[in-house]
């Protein structure tokens, strides 16, 4: 879309510069990015900042018909959920809006500030259910939760026939979401749950699990702690071949895999449908930028990052006149089929995008679409069975 010119009259303390020469004056927006860049969720924190600065990047190269200065600044959260509210607040001095709440816990942290500032803030990436419809200024990307739960939760009940569910779950916030979620769509009663911190004995976290005596073990948790879990279990002998192994979405950031190791080999995960290989735009042109960039592949977090500062833009473009902050809800409501490199973006009513997660599974070090997997198996297995059976008419027909 291009972006019209806007009249943007902001009152208060919000930065509003005009750019002296010809023409009309442009006013200048300031978009906050607060993110744990260090810490345990940078892990996170760090792919999604690569990923706006990258469009920022792209925004600034001029190729777009913008009618406004826009001015991207980041900070770090280190992970602290008192720390992200308080530079939130710091930020809302100068900024229209701000891209945050990275983890769950830093955005349930940040919302009482959404609603006292009427400024927007929009999550790439929490989940908890607890967030939707929080506030009429919250927004998000990432699916809740519960559209993960019930995603892994009726994949191992009906797909793979799992009667018996245990979970291990990271004492967090994102960790006790999750299971809950999973608990509350499950249908069955729950072969039990067990809780764990870094400071949990690793082994007895793994005998207490084996207890339980499951078809399959959920873990939710996230980062290093996920990695950790996984890897004990398989060392504590949970590596049978119906020994199932499933995790939460955390698994598909490609650091966090290598770190599992062999012991995500066979498991099974949630995540939204991302497809960097595709050679359709816009994901083409933004995998191979941040490639030349970064000199990796960008996980799906970092495209989170990539399309949150642009539903920003796109937002920006549907408003002409900027009264009062709270105005800005007038773009974010106008958002509508915006084409991102995570898929289409369209916000309910809640706040939530509206996006789906499905099965992978670990193959060889490597995540895998569950089905096309199998069905590339079945194929595989259909040809090896039409040659034999073509020798053996070959045979025949020679022995006759």
């Amino acid at each position: 879309m291009s972006l019209r010119n806007g009249t943007l009259v902001l009152l208060g303390a919000l930065c509003l510069l005009p750019v002296v020469g010809c023409g009309p004056e442009v006013p200048t927006v300031t978009i906050t990015a607060i993110a744990p860049l260090t810490g345990e969720a940078a892990v996170y924190g760090q792919e999604i900042a690569n990923g706006i600065q990258l469009r920022y990047e792209r925004l600034m190269a001029g190729d777009e018909d913008v009618g406004y200065n826009v001015v991207l600044e980041m900070v770090d959260s280190e992970g602290d959920a008192e720390q992200a509210a308080t530079l939130l607040e710091t930020a809302f001095d100068t900024s229209l809006a701000a891209i945050g709440g990275v983890t769950s816990n830093e955005a349930l942290a940040m919302i009482p500030v959404v609603e006292a500032e009427d400024r927007v803030l929009l999550s790439p990436s929490a989940s908890d259910p607890k967030l939707s419809g929080a506030s009429e200024f919250f927004y998000r990307l990432y699916p809740s939760a519960e559209v993960e739960a019930s995603t892994m939760a009726t994949f191992l009940r009906d797909r793979l026939q799992v009667e018996r569910l245990g979970l291990v779950v990271q004492d967090t916030p994102f960790g006790t979401s999750l299971a809950d979620a999973i608990a509350s769509v499950w249908g069955t009663q729950l072969a039990g749950r067990v809780s764990f911190t870094a400071s949990s004995d690793q082994n007895a976290l793994v005998n207490e699990a084996l207890s339980l005596d499951a078809d399959a073990i959920y873990v939710a948790a996230s980062g290093s702690a996920l990695a950790e879990a996984m890897q004990a279990l398989r060392l504590g002998g949970y590596n049978g071949t119906h020994d199932y192994l499933a995790a939460s979405s955390s698994l598909a950031i490609e650091s966090v895999l290598q770190e599992v190791g062999p012991a995500a080999n066979n498991s099974f995960v949630t995540a939204p449908l991302y497809e960097p290989e595709s050679p359709e735009e816009p994901i083409a042109s933004f995998v191979a930028a941040y490639q030349e960039k970064h000199g990796t592949v960008p996980s799906y977090y970092a495209g989170l990052g990539y399309d949150a500062l642009w539903v920003y833009i796109e937002a920006l473009s549907e408003v002409e006149v900027i009264a009062v902050p709270s105005d800005f809800l007038k773009g974010m409501r106008a958002v509508r089929e915006l084409q991102g490199v995570t898929g289409n973006i369209q916000f309910r009513e809640t706040g939530d995008a509206q996006k789906f997660t499905r099965i992978y599974q670990v193959v060889d070090g490597k995540l895998v679409d569950f089905e096309k997997y199998q069905n590339a198996k079945a194929a595989e297995i259909r040809r090896q069975l039409e040659a034999t059976m073509r020798e053996i008419e070959r045979a025949n027909r020679n022995n006759q």
